[in-house]
């Protein structure tokens, strides 16, 4: 008994498979629930945000103010070049939207 019910289930199981793979809709990735172009508009607008606020913030550390604050820390460039790359993309936004008013007090 218990072998044929195995049996019918890896019979029902195949066929279910087989007409997967038979739908043409199942074939075909078109459907996404995100078209592709979007993801890759989203990543490319993310990349140029980080690369922005990258920017701002390395405009403040040129700053000589900024320079001579580093160097009292004994923190080299090259340190806080690293520091902030591994920041991540939140913690980057929230430092480089207050980088105007670093510019400001030191400049």
């Amino acid at each position: 008994m218990i072998v044929r019910v195995q049996r019918d289930l890896a019979i029902w199981t195949a066929f279910a498979v087989l007409v997967m793979f038979l739908d043409p809709r199942c074939a075909t990735a078109q459907d996404h629930v995100v078209p592709l172009s979007q993801l890759q508009k989203d990543m490319r607008s993310t990349l140029d945000a980080r690369a922005k606020n990258l920017a701002d913030i390395e405009r403040v550390f040129a700053l000589p103010a900024a320079q001579e604050a580093l160097t009292k820390s004994h923190v080299n460039q090259d340190q806080m070049r690293k520091a902030v790359a591994q920041l991540s993309d939140e913690e980057l936004s929230r430092l480089a939207d207050r980088a105007p008013r670093l510019r400001a007090y030191c400049g």
